[in-house]
């Protein structure tokens, strides 16, 4: 078992204005040193960095979970010069040994995915991602059901010899108002020991209404 062999990883958080709870809930679950964790937090009047628990970057799109990678090829000297990022949402928690698991992709594939990138659970290598730039961008304020639907898609595309899987199981508990608003089933990653709260699981799908509040 490979440990620690991806040294310059960064993770990025994507999320939106509203959201600020369980964006702070996220951040302090985290044992990753801050430099390399950067928010990026769709819905703001114009683009800025601030520090709130961690780096965030306020941006004026909306665009689920890819508003971080968006921001990511689009500004790329704005980001530290890491081999590695890791896709999060800000409704999700990491356990003490995530930062540790995730590491231990293969750092040679360019993409490594949680459950067939579940969730845009994906470790991308950065070079893969920049060369994604314009797939990426197309997203630039999209949809909840265009974003469910590119979920996994930079790893699904790739030839079986370039890309990784995380191992572990995936178990999920009874939906739960973590935060206080509307009930989230409670999915578990082993792999990767992340939690996932996640308000659409298909009983939303016959109305095309999605939740998008806390």
């Amino acid at each position: 078992m490979r440990a620690n062999v991806i040294e310059r990883l960064g993770y990025l958080i994507s999320s939106c204005a509203g959201y600020e709870r369980p964006l702070q809930r996220l951040a302090l679950s985290m044992s990753a040193p801050t430099r390399d964790i950067v928010a990026v937090v769709g819905g703001h009047a114009q683009r800025g960095l601030h520090q709130i628990i961690v780096p965030q970057m306020w941006v004026t799109h909306t665009s689920y979970d890819y508003t971080a990678p968006i921001d990511f090829v689009e500004h790329p000297a704005d980001y530290p010069d890491w081999s590695h990022v890791f896709l999060l949402h800000d409704t999700m928690e990491a356990g003490p040994n995530a930062d540790a698991l995730i590491r231990q992709a293969n750092p040679e594939h360019k993409a490594t995915a949680v459950w067939g990138g579940q969730c845009n659970l994906l470790l991308l290598r950065a070079d893969y991602a920049r060369a994604c730039a314009r797939q990426i961008l197309a997203l630039k304020d999209c949809s909840k059901a265009q974003a469910i639907a590119a979920e996994g898609q930079l790893w699904r595309q790739l030839p079986e010899r370039e890309r990784g899987v995380y191992g572990g199981l995936h178990w999920v508990d009874h939906p739960t108002a973590v935060y206080g608003g509307a009930e989230r089933m409670v999915e578990h990653y082993t792999g990767v020991d992340l939690v996932k709260y996640k308000a659409n699981w298909g009983q939303t799908s016959a109305t095309g209404r999605f939740v998008v509040t806390p």
